[in-house]
């Protein structure tokens, strides 16, 4: 799993390598950038051996004048067929002036494969922070539980409590 929370300028290049036949490899990411961070991942699974699994899920937030990039490349070699693939990059932008780009790329070389990938960025959802408001949620706690909501699927994968509990936290401190 990768987080990143902090640091003006972050780059990470994450490598999933599914070398043995039936590998099963998953990503985790999780990023909240704010302020003017500019956040760059650069994630690859790459597929050697035949009847390989992969599945890479990152989920971020952005505000203020952050900037966050995802490139994200799912590669599959000829002599690995039956590669069973996903790769799946969500992003949430919370104002005017955040940006988010994502680039989820397919490198395949063999046949027989169920290969995917999916892109998004999204500001919140003005009918749900208007159901919360007319139930009586004031604006900012409506968008930080909008915003926990979201980040929850990448959250609850998270095994051990304690590292679950702590990020829910890093990301509530962003959030205020």
């Amino acid at each position: 799993m990768v987080v990143t929370l902090g640091g003006d300028v972050v780059r990470v290049e994450p490598t999933v390598v599914c070398a043995g036949p039936g590998s099963d490899a998953r990503a985790l990411g999780l990023y909240f950038a704010g302020g003017d961070q500019h956040f760059e991942h650069r994630v690859i699974a790459r597929h050697e051996a035949p009847q390989s699994y992969s599945n890479l899920l990152y989920k971020g937030a952005i505000q203020d004048h952050a900037h966050t990039v995802f490139f994200g490349n799912l590669i599959v070699p000829p002599g690995a067929p039956g590669t069973d693939a996903y790769q799946t990059n969500r992003n949430l932008v919370l104002n005017d002036g955040a940006r988010a780009d994502t680039i989820p790329f397919l490198e395949i070389e063999t046949a027989e494969v169920k290969c995917s990938h999916a892109g998004a960025v999204g500001r919140v959802d003005d009918e749900h922070l208007f159901y919360l408001q007319s139930r009586g949620v004031p604006t900012p706690e409506a968008k930080r539980l909008i915003v926990m909501g979201f980040l929850q699927e990448v959250l609850e994968m998270v095994s051990l409590e304690e590292l679950r509990t702590e990020l829910e936290a890093a990301v509530q401190e962003k959030l205020s």
